[in-house]
């Protein structure tokens, strides 16, 4: 009943906002955290090139395999953000980012999968 329903992946997980910012989480394999920041790619911020930057790196460092976005606030605006972030990361080597709609997963917009 708890276990993970992609299995064990390095996830990124984005809880998605507009005034107070997107809280980003990294995990491991077995969901403990690696790194916890918040990121501001919609306005009234806009930091988008930083935020962009940002999420790049998390998934390099970590080597994430999974990025999953509420459906809250700004759910759709964040999800527009991460399919451009993640374009670059795209690669023959690394595999294609693709979208998996997830809604037996209650609470979650999108769930990105890095194939290899």
């Amino acid at each position: 009943m708890l276990a993970a329903p992609l299995g064990p992946k390095r996830t990124l997980a984005l809880d998605p906002g507009f005034r107070t910012g997107c809280k980003v989480a990294c995990l491991d394999e077995q969901g403990n955290l690696l790194n916890y920041t918040t990121i501001y790619p919609h306005p009234p911020q806009s930091r988008v090139l930083e935020s962009a930057e940002i999420i790049q790196d998390l998934v390099a460092k970590y080597k994430i395999q999974a990025i999953a976005i509420g459906n809250g606030t700004a759910s759709r605006e964040t999800d527009d953000f991460i399919r451009k972030a993640v374009a670059p990361l795209s690669s023959p080597l690394r595999g294609e980012a693709y979208v998996a709609e997830v809604p037996p997963l209650e609470g979650f917009r999108r769930l990105w999968i890095f194939s290899s």
